[in-house]
C-alpha cells in the first residue's frame, strides 16, 4: 500500500523530546515500512504542498493525525480511496465526563459547528472506546466508520530493570496547567519536560514509579512509557483510558483527594516495586506497537 499520513506543525518527526502525535507517526511510518508499504508524511499547514504531494504520490490510504482547522481541507481533498483521521485532544475526556451533548461551541481542537456534518468518506480511528462511542453518540458517525485503535509504543526501545535505581518518582511531560506538575511541587518526584526521547527510553527505568495527575487527556503515550520501563503509576482519573484498573500496580487518585498524592505515591512504590516483571509483561501483551500496525493492516484492507 501506499500511506500518506498528515501531521500538524510542531516538533519534527521523528521528535527530539516532547510530540506524543509525531511519535505516534513515526512509529507508524517505521512499522508500515518494515513491511514494505510505501509511507510519506506530510507536515504543515501549506494546502498547496499537501494537493500536489498527494497527487504525485497517489496514496491508496490518506491517515491524518490533525482533523482540525485548514487540516480537515487536506484529508477532504485526497483522492485517496481510504481516508481515516484520529482526534488525539485531551479535552474529549471532559466533555464526556460532563455529558455535554453536542455542545461544541466549547472546542478549540476538536470539531466546530461548521465541520458538521462530517463527509461520509471519512473514517475514524479512535484511541479508546469512550471516545469512540462519544464520536457516535454526538457527531452522529456510524459505528462502521469508527475503528478503536490505542496508543502503543515498541517494547524495544526502552530499557528495564528488575529493580530501581532511584528512590524517587518521575512525571513526564511539558510543564503545564492541564498536566499539573504544580502539585508535586514538594514532593519527591523528578518533572521531566525537556529530555530527549533517547532519555527517557534509556532512564526512565531507573525510577521507583510513574506520576501523572492531568486534569484531561486522551491517552497518554506517558503512562505507556512508564509501564513498559516495569514502573508502577500513579494517575488522576483522567489519563486511565484503555487500562486495566484491577490492576495492583495501578492507582487512580480521585479528584477529590488530591490532596492524598504523596500517600498514594508511596504505597504504590511499595506495592509496584515488586512487580517489575509484571508490569513490563502486561506492557508488552497489550500496548506493543506492531499490533497497531497489525490492526491498521487489517482495517485497510
Amino acid at each position: 500500500m501506499k500511506i500518506l499520513f498528515i501531521a500538524p506543525d510542531g516538533p519534527t518527526i521523528p521528535p527530539k523530546g516532547h510530540g506524543a502525535i509525531e511519535s505516534i507517526i513515526d512509529d507508524y511510518r517505521l512499522g508500515l515500512s518494515k513491511l514494505g508499504h510505501e509511507v510519506l508524511v506530510h507536515q504543515g499547514s501549506c494546502f498547496d504542498t499537501f494537493k500536489l504531494l498527494d497527487h504525485s504520490f497517489n496514496p491508496d490510504v490518506c491517515y491524518s493525525h490533525c482533523y482540525y482547522g485548514v487540516y480537515r481541507q487536506f484529508l477532504h481533498y485526497s483522492k485517496a480511496k481510504l481516508k481515516f483521521a484520529t482526534n488525539h485532544f485531551g479535552d474529549f475526556y471532559e466533555h464526556i465526563q460532563l455529558k455535554k451533548l453536542r455542545d461544541l461551541s466549547g472546542y478549540n481542537n476538536a470539531f466546530n459547528i461548521e465541520d458538521l456534518p462530517i463527509p461520509e468518506d471519512i473514517n475514524f480511528i479512535c484511541l479508546s472506546q469512550e471516545i469512540l462511542d462519544y464520536h457516535h453518540d454526538f457527531y452522529e458517525i456510524n459505528y462502521s466508520r469508527l475503528f478503536l485503535i490505542p496508543n502503543r509504543i515498541y517494547p524495544n526501545n526502552f530499557n528495564y530493570l528488575s529493580t530501581n535505581k532511584f528512590s524517587k518518582s518521575v512525571c513526564l511531560g511539558e510543564i503545564s496547567d492541564r498536566k499539573r506538575q504544580f502539585l508535586l511541587k514538594d514532593l519527591n518526584v523528578d518533572c521531566i519536560s525537556n529530555k530527549s526521547k533517547r532519555w527517557v527510553h534509556n532512564n526512565l527505568c531507573n525510577y521507583s514509579n510513574g506520576i501523572l495527575i492531568s486534569s484531561s487527556e486522551a491517552a497518554s503515550l506517558s503512562v505507556l512509557e512508564y509501564l513498559m520501563a516495569g514502573l508502577g503509576i500513579v494517575l488522576s482519573n483522567a489519563c486511565t483510558y484503555n487500562l486495566d484498573l484491577n490492576l495492583n500496580f495501578i492507582d487512580v487518585i480521585p479528584e477529590d483527594d488530591l490532596k492524598s498524592i504523596q500517600l498514594y505515591i508511596k504505597e504504590n512504590i511499595n506495592k509496584s516495586n515488586t512487580l517489575r516483571k509484571e508490569i513490563r509483561d502486561y506492557a508488552e501483551t497489550f500496548f506493543d506497537f506492531n499490533l497497531t500496525i497489525k490492526q491498521f493492516i487489517q482495517i485497510c484492507n
